[in-house]
């Protein structure tokens, strides 16, 4: 065991200035077997505070738990070395009780031990920790240097904690350190993944001054923000950079990572002629598109409207000897749905399936609303029972859709029959959904489904106590049923819920009853004038 620690000291001291001598390895390795007791007679610092966050106390918890379990291991003596404790441990772990035992032996830490520390916690994904040594660091007057804030910053990028990165970066510059590109580059990823976009792009622009040289990352990075941001002129701007530093950087992959990103920026953007655009310009640098790249222009070319170009691009897949993914067929049928190409739509979504690439909710939708805009209604109820036959489940979205396709009279029953497969499900309807029906049930005059559907959405409660137009929607229903005693009783209803009934309301109601009483001669009875105090 004595061996395995004076390797470990060996190890951790090897990258250091000064070598360690015999007698100094000895004395480690008596630290580390009785750190727990040194402790206790340590000068108590501002680390230990717990209002700091207890930095060494929380260290040499690491010591007691280690110790914990040695109690409780099968070994023969009752005693436990230090290497026992180290055997298994995280890397992180054991840099922090080496770490503590150099302290531990009044000896002073040099700034490259705590950046070996610091680089392990970051391995670990250990960032509290690693920010508890970068406090100690400057307690013990270690200047720390732009590896100590680069490996920082690469420790706060994978928990995303952009507001120690931002603080990082402005604590570098405050101390006369040029931060390199993989330090920008660090920062900029965290900054957009926190959706921090503006602190990036404010990053980007201070490395001209900063006389940093950017890299194809770089671009990267700042094309990300501004896909995030929107900033399709500045993505585009962006690609003149790339050009100048292709030629110093021949890795392809990121480079083609760089124009994906300005091509999903300008298709969100809804800037689909510039997306397309970009395409002849990766091209020219003799850059191969990705399946990736192919579908964002796709799906640029939907938004467009222009499904031919969608087409194209995917025909162009095939002529490449790519075999397009459930994206780009997805997109490729959000093309045809927006261009009302019903029957493309089958023909992909067939393909698709000979393919073997398995239909999503997303492409299934797609081809329901290619269909219910040409009014291919019984398509859409086939493909509807295609998608609860396969292992995609439709959302609600997707059966509110369907009931909407069928909200003209002769389809009013289709519509609720889809409202029942949605129940079935085990979905709730949401207002949208019952306002589907609803308006079915008002085409075909459906009066009895459409208050039976308002009773059923007053159970369900919430937000919707204060939307007007189920009640609205009902009380047309009954209105062209003939049925104006049913609509009074929904205004008075609106009037306890203090709901505002609209003027075109109370004609339909008004209305009603005169088509009543001049048909069948009624006289006005009590009941019936109780339109007239609804009006303005």
């Amino acid at each position: 065991t004595r061996l395995q620690i004076l390797a470990l000291v060996d190890a951790k001291m090897k990258p250091f200035a000064s070598p360690v001598r015999d007698g100094q390895r000895r004395r480690l390795l008596q630290i580390l077997s009785s750190a727990r007791g040194h402790a206790s007679q340590r000068r108590p610092c501002e680390a230990d505070d717990p209002s700091t966050g207890g930095g060494l106390r929380r260290l040499r918890s690491l010591d007691e738990a280690t110790s914990h379990t040695a109690r409780h291991s099968e070994r023969p003596s009752g005693k436990t070395s230090a290497a026992d404790r180290c055997a298994g441990a995280p890397a992180w772990r054991v840099s922090l009780a080496f770490l503590e035992g150099v302290e531990l032996s009044r000896a002073q830490p040099t700034t490259r031990m705590f950046n070996s520390s610091i680089n392990d916690c970051k391995k670990g994904q250990q960032w509290q920790h690693a920010f508890i040594l970068f406090s100690r660091m400057q307690q013990a007057s270690r200047t720390p240097d732009v590896v100590t804030y680069s490996t920082l910053i690469g420790a706060c990028e994978a928990g995303r904690k952009w507001q120690h990165v931002a603080y990082l970066f402005s604590d570098m510059l405050r101390s006369s350190l040029a931060p390199d590109a993989i330090v920008c580059n660090f920062a900029m990823n965290t900054l957009t993944k926190s959706s921090q976009w503006h602190l990036t792009l404010d990053i980007f622009g201070r490395m001209h001054s900063m006389m940093t040289e950017p890299n194809v990352h770089t671009f990267g990075a700042v094309a990300g923000a501004c896909s995030r941001s929107q900033q399709w002129e500045l993505a585009l701007d962006l690609l003149s950079g790339v050009h100048a530093h292709i030629t110093l950087d021949r890795k392809a992959v990121d480079s083609i990572v760089v124009y994906n990103s300005v091509i999903s920026t300008c298709m969100r953007a809804e800037r689909w002629q510039e997306a397309i655009a970009v395409l002849p310009l990766l091209l020219h640098r003799d850059l191969r598109p990705t399946v990736v790249t192919s579908s964002a222009i796709i799906n640029a070319c939907a938004i467009g409207y222009a499904w031919e170009g969608a087409l194209q691009v995917f025909a162009d897949m095939r002529v490449q000897s790519w075999q397009p993914n459930t994206i780009a067929y997805s997109a490729a049928l959000s093309a045809c749905g927006r261009g009302r190409q019903w029957e493309r739509t089958l023909c992909l979504l067939s393909e698709m399936k000979k393919q073997a690439q398995l239909p999503n909710a997303i492409t299934f939708g797609s081809a329901m609303r290619a269909c219910a805009s040409a009014k291919e209604l019984a398509v859409v109820r086939t493909l509807l029972a295609d998608m609860l036959d396969s292992v995609v489940h439709p959302d609600v979205r997707i059966y509110t859709d369907v009931a909407t396709a069928h909200t003209r009279e002769q389809h009013w029953a289709h519509a609720l029959d889809v409202a029942s497969q949605l129940r079935a499900s085990g979905l709730a309807l949401d207002v949208a959904a019952y306002g589907a029906c609803l308006s079915a049930c008002e085409a075909a005059s459906r009066w009895s489904h459409a208050l039976a559907l308002l009773a059923e959405l007053q159970q369900v409660g919430g937000a919707w106590r204060s939307n007007v137009i189920p009640y609205h929607i009902t009380a047309s229903s009954c209105c062209k049923a003939g049925r104006w005693a049913e609509a009074i009783s929904l205004m008075e209803d609106m009037r306890e819920g203090c709901l505002s009934i609209s003027p075109t309301m109370l004609g339909h109601v008004v209305q009603s009853y005169q088509d009543v009483q001049q048909r069948d001669g009624v006289r006005t009875d009590i009941r019936s004038r109780t339109v007239l105090s609804y009006a303005p």
